[in-house]
Protein backbone atom coordinates (compact mmCIF):
# COMPACT_ATOMS: atom_id res chain seq x y z
CA UNK A 1 0.00 0.00 0.00
CA UNK A 2 2.95 2.34 1.10
CA UNK A 3 4.54 1.83 -2.42
CA UNK A 4 0.84 2.65 -4.61
CA UNK A 5 0.77 5.94 -2.68
CA UNK A 6 4.30 6.93 -3.36
CA UNK A 7 3.79 5.81 -6.80
CA UNK A 8 0.16 8.31 -7.14
CA UNK A 9 2.70 11.03 -5.73
CA UNK A 10 5.02 11.01 -8.41
CA UNK A 11 2.31 10.81 -11.02
CA UNK A 12 0.71 14.19 -8.94
CA UNK A 13 4.39 15.65 -8.70
CA UNK A 14 5.52 14.80 -12.55
CA UNK A 15 2.27 17.10 -13.47
CA UNK A 16 2.69 20.44 -11.13
CA UNK A 17 6.43 21.84 -11.50
CA UNK A 18 8.96 21.47 -8.61
CA UNK A 19 7.86 19.97 -5.69
CA UNK A 20 7.99 21.19 -2.11
CA UNK A 21 9.75 19.11 0.52
CA UNK A 22 9.00 16.18 1.74
CA UNK A 23 8.04 15.46 -2.43
CA UNK A 24 10.75 15.36 -4.65
CA UNK A 25 11.81 14.74 -8.06
CA UNK A 26 15.24 13.86 -7.65
CA UNK A 27 17.69 13.05 -4.32
CA UNK A 28 19.61 16.35 -4.19
CA UNK A 29 15.57 17.95 -3.14
CA UNK A 30 16.07 16.10 -0.09
CA UNK A 31 17.93 16.29 3.04
CA UNK A 32 21.24 14.43 3.86
CA UNK A 33 20.68 10.19 4.75
CA UNK A 34 17.55 10.60 2.71
CA UNK A 35 16.43 9.20 -0.60
CA UNK A 36 13.65 10.26 -3.73
CA UNK A 37 11.91 7.32 -3.79
CA UNK A 38 8.74 7.63 -6.07
CA UNK A 39 8.49 11.05 -5.50
CA UNK A 40 8.91 11.00 -1.73
CA UNK A 41 11.33 12.12 0.47
CA UNK A 42 12.34 8.64 2.52
CA UNK A 43 15.16 7.48 5.18
CA UNK A 44 13.49 3.86 4.65
CA UNK A 45 11.49 1.57 2.63
CA UNK A 46 12.18 -1.41 4.70
CA UNK A 47 12.29 -1.88 8.26
CA UNK A 48 16.02 -3.88 8.65
CA UNK A 49 17.21 -0.09 6.98
CA UNK A 50 16.52 0.69 10.83
CA UNK A 51 18.76 0.58 13.82
CA UNK A 52 17.71 -1.86 16.66
CA UNK A 53 14.23 -0.95 17.84
CA UNK A 54 12.93 0.96 15.08
CA UNK A 55 10.32 -0.11 12.25
CA UNK A 56 9.90 1.84 9.01
CA UNK A 57 6.70 3.35 8.70
CA UNK A 58 5.84 5.90 6.09
CA UNK A 59 9.58 5.90 4.71
CA UNK A 60 10.53 6.87 8.11
CA UNK A 61 12.37 5.19 10.44
CA UNK A 62 10.47 5.43 14.15
CA UNK A 63 10.46 3.41 17.34
CA UNK A 64 8.39 0.38 17.48
CA UNK A 65 5.59 -1.22 19.71
CA UNK A 66 7.00 -3.38 22.54
CA UNK A 67 6.11 -5.16 25.52
CA UNK A 68 9.56 -5.99 26.93
CA UNK A 69 13.14 -5.77 26.01
CA UNK A 70 13.26 -8.72 24.18
CA UNK A 71 11.37 -7.00 21.64
CA UNK A 72 13.99 -4.25 21.29
CA UNK A 73 17.00 -5.82 20.03
CA UNK A 74 19.13 -4.02 22.75
CA UNK A 75 17.90 -0.73 23.54
CA UNK A 76 14.64 -0.20 26.22
CA UNK A 77 11.42 -1.04 26.01
CA UNK A 78 9.72 2.44 27.40
CA UNK A 79 6.62 3.04 27.99
CA UNK A 80 5.23 0.42 24.89
CA UNK A 81 7.58 1.71 22.69
CA UNK A 82 11.70 0.81 21.85
CA UNK A 83 13.78 4.03 22.95
CA UNK A 84 17.49 4.10 24.02
CA UNK A 85 17.83 3.74 28.20
CA UNK A 86 18.12 6.18 30.22
CA UNK A 87 17.54 4.12 33.84
CA UNK A 88 18.28 0.96 34.78
CA UNK A 89 14.83 0.41 35.52
CA UNK A 90 14.26 0.75 31.98
CA UNK A 91 16.75 -2.94 31.33
CA UNK A 92 14.73 -5.73 33.64
CA UNK A 93 17.39 -7.61 35.16
CA UNK A 94 19.86 -6.50 32.37
CA UNK A 95 21.91 -2.65 33.31
CA UNK A 96 21.33 0.30 31.07
CA UNK A 97 24.73 1.60 29.50
CA UNK A 98 25.21 4.19 26.98
CA UNK A 99 21.67 4.18 26.01
CA UNK A 100 21.49 0.27 25.23
CA UNK A 101 20.67 -2.48 27.79
CA UNK A 102 23.18 -5.16 28.04
CA UNK A 103 24.08 -7.96 30.08
CA UNK A 104 27.56 -6.92 31.66
CA UNK A 105 27.58 -4.15 34.72
CA UNK A 106 28.78 -0.99 33.48
CA UNK A 107 31.79 0.12 35.72
CA UNK A 108 34.70 2.82 35.38
CA UNK A 109 37.30 0.97 37.63
CA UNK A 110 37.89 -2.94 38.13
CA UNK A 111 37.24 -2.57 41.80
CA UNK A 112 33.74 -1.52 40.57
CA UNK A 113 33.87 -5.48 39.15
CA UNK A 114 33.88 -8.75 41.15
CA UNK A 115 36.60 -10.53 41.71
CA UNK A 116 37.14 -12.36 38.37
CA UNK A 117 36.33 -9.21 36.14
CA UNK A 118 38.02 -6.54 34.72
CA UNK A 119 37.22 -3.35 33.51
CA UNK A 120 36.71 -3.34 29.65
CA UNK A 121 35.87 -0.74 27.86
CA UNK A 122 33.28 0.78 30.75
CA UNK A 123 31.63 -2.89 31.14
CA UNK A 124 33.31 -6.08 33.67
CA UNK A 125 34.36 -8.93 31.44
CA UNK A 126 36.08 -12.00 32.19
CA UNK A 127 38.89 -11.72 29.70
CA UNK A 128 40.09 -15.13 29.95
CA UNK A 129 36.38 -16.28 29.24
CA UNK A 130 36.25 -17.97 25.73
CA UNK A 131 33.23 -18.47 23.66
CA UNK A 132 34.59 -21.31 22.78
CA UNK A 133 37.65 -23.78 23.77
CA UNK A 134 40.66 -23.42 21.81
CA UNK A 135 42.04 -25.64 19.55
CA UNK A 136 43.95 -27.99 21.30
CA UNK A 137 44.26 -32.06 21.68
CA UNK A 138 44.88 -32.57 26.01
CA UNK A 139 43.09 -31.48 28.34
CA UNK A 140 44.17 -29.91 31.85
CA UNK A 141 44.04 -30.54 35.08
CA UNK A 142 42.26 -30.58 38.31
CA UNK A 143 44.43 -30.70 41.26
CA UNK A 144 43.12 -31.29 45.06
CA UNK A 145 44.47 -30.26 48.42
CA UNK A 146 44.16 -31.25 51.93
CA UNK A 147 42.55 -29.32 54.84
CA UNK A 148 43.95 -25.69 55.19
CA UNK A 149 46.98 -26.69 53.01
CA UNK A 150 48.40 -25.71 49.42
CA UNK A 151 51.38 -28.34 49.38
CA UNK A 152 51.13 -30.25 46.06
CA UNK A 153 50.71 -33.95 46.66
CA UNK A 154 53.01 -36.78 44.32
CA UNK A 155 49.97 -37.10 42.08
CA UNK A 156 49.07 -33.18 41.43
CA UNK A 157 52.60 -32.98 41.22
CA UNK A 158 52.88 -35.90 37.94
CA UNK A 159 49.25 -34.35 36.77
CA UNK A 160 51.44 -30.84 36.80
CA UNK A 161 54.34 -32.87 34.59
CA UNK A 162 52.01 -34.11 32.12
CA UNK A 163 50.38 -30.74 31.89
CA UNK A 164 53.60 -28.75 31.01
CA UNK A 165 54.04 -31.51 28.54
CA UNK A 166 51.02 -30.72 26.70
CA UNK A 167 51.39 -26.92 27.32
CA UNK A 168 54.73 -27.31 25.49
CA UNK A 169 52.89 -28.54 22.58
CA UNK A 170 50.55 -25.50 22.27
CA UNK A 171 53.06 -22.51 22.60
CA UNK A 172 50.04 -20.24 21.41
CA UNK A 173 47.94 -20.85 24.34
CA UNK A 174 47.64 -19.38 28.04
CA UNK A 175 46.60 -20.93 30.90
CA UNK A 176 44.36 -19.94 34.04
CA UNK A 177 44.89 -21.57 37.34
CA UNK A 178 41.89 -20.95 39.93
CA UNK A 179 42.32 -21.24 43.33
CA UNK A 180 39.35 -22.47 45.37
CA UNK A 181 38.58 -23.36 49.00
CA UNK A 182 35.59 -25.06 50.71
CA UNK A 183 33.35 -22.98 53.26
CA UNK A 184 35.74 -23.05 56.37
CA UNK A 185 37.42 -19.84 57.76
CA UNK A 186 36.55 -16.40 57.00
CA UNK A 187 36.51 -14.96 53.36
CA UNK A 188 39.35 -13.08 53.68
CA UNK A 189 41.25 -15.81 55.03
CA UNK A 190 40.11 -18.45 51.97
CA UNK A 191 41.34 -15.86 49.51
CA UNK A 192 44.68 -15.33 50.48
CA UNK A 193 44.44 -19.61 50.42
CA UNK A 194 43.12 -20.19 47.41
CA UNK A 195 45.96 -17.78 45.91
CA UNK A 196 48.81 -19.74 47.53
CA UNK A 197 47.14 -23.05 46.19
CA UNK A 198 46.95 -21.12 42.93
CA UNK A 199 50.31 -19.79 42.91
CA UNK A 200 52.07 -23.20 44.11
CA UNK A 201 50.76 -24.33 40.69
CA UNK A 202 52.08 -21.24 38.94
CA UNK A 203 55.68 -21.82 40.30
CA UNK A 204 55.62 -25.65 39.84
CA UNK A 205 54.80 -25.15 36.23
CA UNK A 206 57.59 -22.61 35.83
CA UNK A 207 60.16 -24.91 37.26
CA UNK A 208 59.10 -27.05 34.62
CA UNK A 209 59.60 -24.83 31.86
CA UNK A 210 56.71 -23.20 30.96
CA UNK A 211 56.69 -19.53 30.54
CA UNK A 212 55.39 -17.25 33.73
CA UNK A 213 53.70 -15.09 30.88
CA UNK A 214 51.62 -18.00 29.85
CA UNK A 215 50.25 -19.06 33.74
CA UNK A 216 47.43 -16.11 35.05
CA UNK A 217 46.58 -16.85 39.04
CA UNK A 218 42.72 -16.53 39.38
CA UNK A 219 41.62 -17.13 43.76
CA UNK A 220 38.37 -17.63 43.82
CA UNK A 221 38.22 -18.18 47.77
CA UNK A 222 34.51 -20.20 48.96
CA UNK A 223 32.71 -18.66 45.96
CA UNK A 224 32.22 -21.94 44.00
CA UNK A 225 32.05 -24.97 46.44
CA UNK A 226 29.86 -28.16 45.80
CA UNK A 227 28.58 -30.92 48.08
CA UNK A 228 31.51 -32.15 49.22
CA UNK A 229 34.14 -30.09 51.09
CA UNK A 230 37.00 -32.36 49.64
CA UNK A 231 36.46 -31.30 46.39
CA UNK A 232 36.15 -27.62 47.16
CA UNK A 233 39.44 -27.64 48.11
CA UNK A 234 41.27 -27.31 44.65
CA UNK A 235 43.08 -25.41 41.84
CA UNK A 236 42.05 -25.70 38.38
CA UNK A 237 43.90 -24.87 34.94
CA UNK A 238 41.78 -24.49 32.15
CA UNK A 239 42.66 -22.66 28.77
CA UNK A 240 42.60 -18.59 28.59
Amino acid sequence: MVRVIYALVFVVISCTGTPEYPFCKSKNQCQSGEDCYQGRCVSCLESSECGAGKECRNGGCVASACKSNTDCGGVGCVNGTCQPCSLASHCGDQFCHQGECVAERPCKLDTDCADDEDCLAGLCKKPWAQSSAPNVSCQLPTLYFGFDESSLTQEARQSLADAAMCMESTMENAVVVEGHTDEQGTEEYNIALSEQRASVVKRYLIRLGILESRLNVLPRGETMTTSDSAKDRRAVLDWK
